[in-house]
């Protein structure tokens, strides 16, 4: 079969259920769901074959229909196959490593000095952790830290000092979410009434100090490629329209509770400053805070509110992250939305094989939510880093992701200074190393940098070769063949093989991240994988 170099500008199909907060001093902090019931697992099964590649360094991956972001997949971290606890003692190829971890204290990362790529140019990164978010501020002006993350105006007492303020999106749309089964909202017009009432602007003036993006659309704006940027202003704020529509349907009367998460002050602020919006159209509402843990069980599983405030971020930069929590029958779709009009659409976009028109489709898709109004898209929340100004080289990526290995410390001369040691305030840590079982947007951050994939992801959302030296697709995007690196290895000093490759693609298609549900098999070193999905 005919292939062709992939050009490495693509994405993939993501169904992974992520909350990014956005909020205190922080931003992009993410949870994930727990599982109350022990949910059926693929089944990978493997036997010889004379049809598998025989050598050791090329991998052929056949998928069950076309997909051309498949490499975003493949982005997902390859471990050693003995590897026995990574939950505590990660085991990556990254350029950093960890070397200690103590709870509610620090995580202490370590630069790799075997590392197959550009090495890192500090010699540490040390993560801080403190439990008031404010008090970030105060220990950077103390000089105990070299930087944090902050938003919602958090590093306002900074200024008039010494330090650099570098932006990036949060990568998370901050939305008020509706659950489209609670009575009043199964009619479109009121919903409809609800997003002509909010006023996105005052939101980003008032909450986030003008540091956001309108949104309109669940996909982030830094996607630019499938970001339909003709939604944004559809709902602008036109309270006699959101009148109008309320009268018609009935719900001239309207009130709700909005339940927020209590942790993320970002979201609670939003709910006050959206109660008074709301009031302008007639409509009351109730502003319920809960703690995190509540809201992830009541709210986000069990659908248990009426309307909601928080930020969905995606693991992988494509619009099927964003998107594929719409589709009607999906897990996590927890505002309860259903469109035929929606699934068809999205359902042609995941199979089409021309670029072109799969960004029509996926931008097609977002046309129908905003047209359905399935919730009320307002912001991707800008984050603020601070660092000191003795460190420079912040990278930003479409990802909630800190890029340790291009910072680099400042020398008198105002040049790079090879070396050095960086600490940054965290007010929340991982709950774990484990990448095939903790994807909170925290973890991510420290997994960019101590595990890498077949494929990583560069700062403009493209896929570029990591691990994989090359990547090869059939035309019919349902074959890839990929070739290994050579002289790649682990932080305890093994070399990666591709039993190490097979092993961590079998457990990142049991564990169901980053869409592997694509997979019918793969094959490497005389042997063939098949996938069998309950």
């Amino acid at each position: 079969m005919k292939k062709r170099l992939l050009a490495l500008i693509l994405g993939t199909v993501m169904t992974a259920s992520l909350i990014a907060g956005c909020g205190g001093g922080s931003a992009g902090k993410a949870a994930e769901t727990e599982q109350t019931e022990e949910e059926p697992k693929p089944v990978v099964e493997a036997e010889e074959s004379a049809d598998a590649p025989q050598d050791e360094r090329t991998l052929v991956v056949h998928l069950s229909k076309p997909d051309s972001g498949f490499p975003a997949v493949v982005t997902s971290p390859i471990v050693p196959a003995d590897a026995e606890d990574l939950a505590s003692e990660p085991i990556g190829t990254g350029p950093f490593m960890l070397s200690e971890f103590v709870e509610q204290d620090y995580t202490l990362l370590e630069r790799n000095e075997d590392y197959w790529g550009e090495p890192a140019h500090l010699d540490s990164v040390t993560l801080k952790y403190f439990e008031n978010t404010a008090s970030l501020a105060t220990n950077y002006l103390s000089g105990a830290i070299d930087g944090f993350n902050s938003n919602a105006g958090g590093w306002k007492e900074l200024e008039g000092t010494d330090y650099v303020q570098n932006l990036r999106h949060s990568n998370a749309v901050q939305l008020l979410a509706l659950n489209n089964e609670f009575e009043p909202f199964k009619d479109v017009r009121v919903r409809q009434a609800v997003a002509y009432a909010v006023d996105a602007e005052e939101i980003i003036d008032k909450v986030s100090y003008g540091l956001g993006t309108k949104a309109g659309t669940p996909v982030i704006p830094g996607l630019e490629k499938y970001f339909n940027d003709e939604l944004t202003d559809v709902y602008d704020v036109n309270v006699e329209k959101a009148k109008e529509l309320l009268k018609e349907a009935g719900q001239e009367n309207l009130s709700f509770t909005i339940r927020v998460p209590s942790n993320y002050q970002v979201h609670v602020d939003t709910g006050q400053v959206i109660a008074n919006q709301l009031a302008k159209a007639g409509i009351k509402v109730e502003i319920e805070s809960v703690d995190w843990n509540t809201w992830l069980n009541r709210v986000y599983k069990e659908s248990e509110f009426e309307a909601t405030i928080v930020a969905v971020d995606g693991p992988i930069a494509y619009p099927t992250s964003f998107l594929n929590r719409y589709v009607s029958t999906a897990s996590d779709n927890f505002v309860n939305f259903h469109s035929d009009a929606f699934d068809e659409t999205y359902g042609k976009a995941l199979l089409e094989t021309d670029d072109a028109e799969q960004v029509k489709l996926f931008k097609e898709a977002q046309k129908i939510i905003s047209d359905e109004c399935a919730s009320v898209y307002i912001q991707d929340i800008d984050s603020v880093v601070i660092n000191s100004p003795a460190f420079a080289g912040f990278k930003a990526y479409p990802l909630y992701v800190d890029d340790y290995s291009a910072l680099y410390a400042v020398g008198d001369d105002g040049k790079m200074k090879e070396g050095g040691d960086f600490i940054k305030g965290v007010s929340t840590e991982a709950p774990g190393f484990d990448p095939f079982t903790t994807q909170t947007a925290d973890a991510r951050s420290i997994f960019f940098n101590i595990y890498e994939g077949l494929m990583g992801t560069d700062t403009d959302g493209s896929f570029i070769p990591a691990i994989a030296e090359k990547c090869e697709v059939s035309d019919d995007l349902q074959t890839y063949t990929f070739t290994l690196r050579e002289g790649v290895r682990f932080h305890n000093g093994n070399e990666l093989t591709m039993d190490d490759v097979t092993y961590s693609l079998e457990k990142s298609i049991v564990s169901g991240i980053n869409g592997f549900s694509e997979i019918d098999e793969f094959s490497a070193g005389g042997r063939k994988y098949t996938v069998t999905y309950p």
